[in-house]
C-alpha cells in the first residue's frame, strides 16, 4: 500500500495519503461495486425542504443553522483482521499494519456510513434532533436562536440540538473539537453559503 506525505494547503503540515488505487494489484480493485453500493449523503435540497416544511409549521424568521464534524471519521472504524494484512506500510526497514479505515480505500465510505447511519437513527428517534442531516462526517440542522444551552466541556453556549449531538457522541465516544463546531444565522453547507431566515442558497 503506497504512502505519500502531501503537504496541506496553506500551512507547513503535511497530510499523509495512502494510495488504494495503485498498482496492478491495488486493494480498491479486490473491492466489488455491487458490494459498496448504496450510500446516499444528504445535501442543500434535502435542508432546504426541512426548512420548508419547518416555516410552513412554524410561523418566524429566528433560526440558526449549525455544523458538527466528527475528528478523523474514517479511522474511528476498525477493519476485519483479513483486510488488515492488506494494509501493510513499509518504513525504513520495518513494516507495520494500519488496523483501521482509511480515507481513499473503495469502500470506507461504506463502512462509516454504515455506523453514522445507526448514530443519526438514535439522534433523531430517540433523543428527538428533527431535521438532522449528514453529509460524511458533517452533520448539520437549524434551529430557533433563542434555544442555546450550555455544553460544560467546551464551557461554550451552542444551539440546544447541536448540545444533544454533542453529548450522544459523547456517550458513545465519538471524539470532536470545539473549532469544528460552528452556528450563525449564515453558514456555508456543503460549500453552499445558506440564509435560512430569507431561504437563500
Amino acid at each position: 500500500m503506497p504512502v505519500h506525505a502531501v503537504p496541506k494547503p496553506g500551512t507547513s503540515k503535511f497530510r499523509l495519503v495512502t494510495d488504494h488505487s495503485a498498482g496492478q494489484f491495488a486493494l480498491n480493485l479486490m473491492i466489488s461495486q455491487d458490494d459498496i453500493a448504496g450510500v446516499t449523503l444528504d445535501n442543500v435540497q434535502h435542508l432546504g425542504n426541512g426548512l420548508h416544511h419547518f416555516c410552513q409549521m412554524h410561523w418566524g424568521k429566528n433560526l440558526q443553522l449549525w455544523k458538527a464534524d466528527i475528528l478523523e471519521a474514517y479511522r474511528h472504524m476498525p477493519m476485519h483482521p483479513l483486510w488488515q494484512v492488506k494494509q501493510i506500510v513499509s518504513f525504513g526497514d520495518k513494516c507495520y499494519v494500519d488496523r483501521r479505515n482509511i480515507f481513499g480505500g473503495q469502500a470506507s465510505q461504506r463502512i462509516y456510513h454504515a455506523f453514522m447511519a445507526l448514530v443519526i437513527w438514535i439522534a433523531i428517534i430517540k433523543i428527538f434532533i428533527f431535521y438532522l442531516y449528514i453529509y460524511v462526517d458533517d452533520s448539520f440542522s437549524f434551529e430557533h436562536r433563542d434555544k442555546m444551552e450550555l455544553y460544560t466541556p467546551y464551557h461554550k453556549v451552542l444551539p440546544r440540538n447541536l448540545c444533544k449531538l454533542l453529548w450522544l457522541w459523547d456517550r458513545l465516544g465519538i471524539p470532536h473539537e470545539e473549532r469544528k463546531q460552528v452556528f450563525g444565522q449564515e453558514l456555508p453547507i456543503i460549500g453552499f453559503d445558506v440564509d435560512p431566515n430569507v431561504m437563500r442558497v
